[in-house]
């Protein structure tokens, strides 16, 4: 479980000083957050169940709060101790990831599944997102487990989170491809690479393993606009990866076809990370209501291009390339061929838009 710091110091007894730094960290734990937490876990052990079962030949989870960086606690008497500056300084303090997870629910599916399906004697765990699985890795680092085959697929590069994934593990079964991000000028980054990684090491190591249940971290922040693939603690900016919702479908589909050779089609997907776009001035554009007014918002403001004047830093995200991918990834997992969404219809209106915030507030100061 990744503890947030309060809990550190309130419930598990950690020294203040020893705790996270509450100032860095990126997981935020409320009163309804454990219960979300033990929710998400459970739908993707009722999946795993159901699968390995023979009701449903595969399963997709769409669970929130993700779990592929929520690790083991590690303490300064552990045999192997792990923490050995990868990662990001402060967040990782006694408990091994953030990154807004509470429960690592992949990893809970795969050992329920090993502890209640007796035909499942391996599990073959798929982490295409963005972002590196390190706590995934942590527990199967700290609890080695013969019959787990891990494999990820992530951006590795200074200032992408969570700063690790870069080796590989042969002898726990852990294999770590990393992708270079789009702002180097490496050769072999963003969609080609990704697709190269997956037919020529990925699936040769699925077949090669042979498991009974393959479970899938699926992640889609790897799409082209997703603010979760850039680099750490940036809005804006050059992106890590550069995949369409098609590359989702294509390897949903690989995954897909390699569970059919070796386990009768059983695979469970989980969701992981993908959380919208940032918004753009075409969006505001587009995005009129009926009286042709910018759409305003949550604060009454009204959305743009600077921070001062319309507070566009913290303007909600735009969920359209989130969708597009999750729904490239059902239509894989049903069989259906991938069809691209239509774009969205732009709404115009040839009435007088109404006066910005920035306008307003000088109109204001003129008639005082």
């Amino acid at each position: 479980m990744a503890l947030t710091p309060r809990l550190q110091v309130h419930v598990q007894g950690t020294a203040v000083a020893a705790a996270k730094l509450e100032s860095i960290c990126d997981t935020n734990f409320s009163r309804g957050t454990l219960k979300a937490a033990l929710r998400a876990a459970g739908s993707v052990c009722h999946a795993v169940h159901a699968v390995a079962m023979g009701k449903y030949r595969n399963a997709f989870c769409v669970v929130r709060p993700p779990g592929h960086h929520a690790g083991t606690l590690v303490h300064k008497d552990d045999e192997v101790d792990i923490y050995d500056g990868e990662g990001w300084s402060g967040l990782l303090k006694d408990s091994i990831s953030c990154g807004f997870c509470i429960l690592n629910n992949v990893m809970i599916g795969a050992q329920y599944a090993l502890d209640t399906c007796p035909h499942v004697k391996k599990v073959a765990i798929v982490d295409f997102d963005a972002h590196h699985g390190n706590g995934t890795q942590d527990i199967l680092t700290q609890h080695p487990r013969p019959n787990v085959l891990f494999i990820s697929l992530h951006v590795f590069a200074e200032g992408f989170y969570p700063g690790s994934g870069g080796d590989h593990d042969y002898a726990r079964n852990i294999y770590n491809f990393p992708i270079h991000p789009m702002w180097t000028h490496a050769k072999d980054k963003g969609s080609a690479a990704f697709r190269a990684k997956v037919t020529q090491v990925v699936l040769p190591l699925l077949r090669a393993f042979g498991p009974d249940l393959i479970l899938v971290s699926a992640g889609f922040d790897g799409c082209h606009h997703d603010i979760g693939n850039k680099q750490y603690g940036q809005r804006d900016g050059p992106v890590g990866m550069d995949l369409s919702p098609g590359d989702f479908h294509w390897v949903t589909t690989q995954l897909m076809l390699m569970a059919n050779l070796c386990c009768n089609g059983r695979l469970v997907s989980v969701l992981e990370g993908g959380y919208g776009r940032v918004r753009t001035e075409h969006d505001d554009k587009d995005d009129t209501s009926p009286d042709g007014a910018v759409a305003a918002s949550p604060d009454g403001s009204q959305p743009g291009t600077s921070p001062e004047d319309n507070h566009a830093t913290t303007a909600p995200l735009i969920l359209d390339t989130l969708q597009a991918s999750a729904h490239a990834h059902l239509q894989a997992l049903t069989c259906q061929s991938y069809v691209e969404p239509p774009p969205l219809k732009t709404r115009t209106s040839t009435r007088t838009p109404a006066p910005t915030f920035k306008a307003a507030r000088a109109k204001r100061k003129k008639l005082a």
